[in-house]
This record gives structure tokens, sequence and C-alpha cells, in this order.
């Protein structure tokens, strides 16, 4: 024979509700705990290293690295789209008549600006 619940349905969702709210402010406090042991250097910033890894990709097109500091516009074209950059470079090589990419790259960055 089965036991009569203690509790009725309702007093046993309210009981849930109560929980999950509960959780969710304890999530809450540990987030806010994180951010903080954050800002005082004790826990690691994921996405800031995330933003320090892009930034300190490399950009090589045709033997070539293509520094941020130095040429800024091909770098992030660089990238962003490393074929369509080395194709116009290649372009610009052929037509006139340069066989080092440098002197190229430096031309296109200068139009870009």
């Amino acid at each position: 024979m089965k036991k009569a619940p203690d509790k009725s349905i309702d007093e046993i969702l309210e009981d849930m509700d109560v929980r999950k709210k509960e959780m969710e402010e304890q999530d809450l406090r540990d987030e806010l705990d994180r951010r903080e042991l954050r800002k005082e250097g004790k826990l690691p910033n994921p996405g800031k290293e995330k933003t320090d890894e892009k930034k300190e990709k490399k950009v090589i097109i045709l033997g070539e690295e293509i520094k941020k500091e130095d040429m800024p516009k091909l770098y992030e074209w660089g990238r962003t789209n490393p074929d369509t950059l080395e194709r116009n470079i290649k372009g610009m090589m052929e037509k006139q008549g340069f066989k080092n990419p440098g002197s190229a790259m430096a031309i296109l960055e200068s139009d870009l600006k």
C-alpha cells in the first residue's frame, strides 16, 4: 500500500522554485567572486588570453612577415583574408615589375591609408 505524500504538489513546486532561485543567486555570487579575483590578478582572464593570442598572430605573405606596427592595414587584411592579399601583391609585382614583395606591400599599404 502506498503512503500519501507529506506535501501537496503545489508545495513541492514551490520548494523547487525556492531552490532554483537560491541556486541562481549562488551562481551570481560565484560569478562576482570570479570577477573580483580576476581584477586582483589572482585568477586568469580567459577573454584577455584570447585577445593576446590574436595580437601575436604572425602574418606572412610571400615569405615576408607583415607587422602590425609597420603596416597596420595589410596586417589586418592578412589576418582576415591572406589569400586575397597575396593575389593582390602578386598582381602588383607582375604589373610593376617588382622582384621583391616588400616594395609592392609598401605601396599597397600607402594606397590603403
